[in-house]
C-alpha cells in the first residue's frame, strides 16, 4: 500500500513536470495537488513539500499568478535554509528574482539574483552560474549600465560555451557572432 503510494506520488510528479514544460499549468496543478495528497498519507519529509512546492511555484508563474508563487518560494526558502539546502535556495532565489524583474523592481530583482549567483558559486553549478549571471545581465542592461550588462553576458557565454550550452541573450551573442564570419 505505502509502496503503491510511494509510486504513484513518483509517476505523478514525473506527469507534473511534463505539463510543466508543456505549458499545462493549470493541468500541473491539478497533478501536484494529487502529489501533496499523496506525500501527505505517506508522511513525507518536508523536503518532498518544498520539492512539490518548487513545481506549484513554477506553474503559477506559468500562470500570471506571481503573488501565489512568491508565497511558495519563500515558504521554500526556510525549508532549504534548515535543511542547508544550497541548490533548492538557489533556485528560489532566481525565481524571486525573475518575478521582481517581470514588475520592473530592478534593485529587488538584482539584490535576488546576486544571491542566487553566490549560491551557484558555492555548489558550484556552472549552469546556474550562467543563469544568474545572464539575468544580471539584463537588470544591468534595463538599468543602462551598458558596460556591466555586457561583461555580465560575456562571462555568462563564456561558462555557456565551456559547458556546450547557451543561455539567453548570451546565445543570441553567440549566434551573432557566429554569423558576423558568413557576411
Amino acid at each position: 500500500a505505502a509502496g503503491d503510494k510511494a509510486k504513484c506520488l513518483y509517476f505523478t510528479l514525473i506527469a507534473a513536470d511534463s505539463m510543466l514544460r508543456g505549458g499545462g499549468f493549470q493541468e500541473a496543478l491539478t497533478a501536484l495537488e494529487r502529489a501533496l495528497t499523496l506525500a501527505d498519507d505517506l508522511g513525507s519529509a518536508e523536503t518532498v513539500f518544498a520539492a512539490i512546492r518548487d513545481r506549484e511555484a513554477e506553474a503559477h508563474l506559468g500562470l500570471g499568478q506571481y503573488d501565489l508563487a512568491r508565497a511558495l518560494l519563500e515558504q521554500n526558502a526556510s525549508v532549504y535554509t534548515s535543511n542547508g539546502d544550497t541548490a533548492g535556495l538557489n533556485r528560489v532565489f532566481q525565481r524571486l528574482g525573475d518575478i521582481f524583474y517581470t514588475f520592473e523592481d530592478l534593485d529587488q530583482a538584482q539584490t535576488a539574483y546576486q544571491r542566487a549567483l553566490e549560491l551557484a558559486q558555492s555548489i558550484p553549478d556552472s549552469a546556474r552560474i550562467a543563469e544568474a549571471l545572464n539575468s544580471l545581465g539584463n537588470v544591468a542592461f534595463d538599468l543602462n549600465q551598458l558596460n556591466t550588462a555586457t561583461q555580465l553576458y560575456q562571462a555568462s557565454l563564456s561558462i555557456s560555451r565551456a559547458e556546450g550550452g547557451r543561455w539567453g541573450i548570451a546565445g543570441s551573442i553567440a549566434q551573432d557572432s557566429e554569423t558576423d564570419d558568413i557576411d
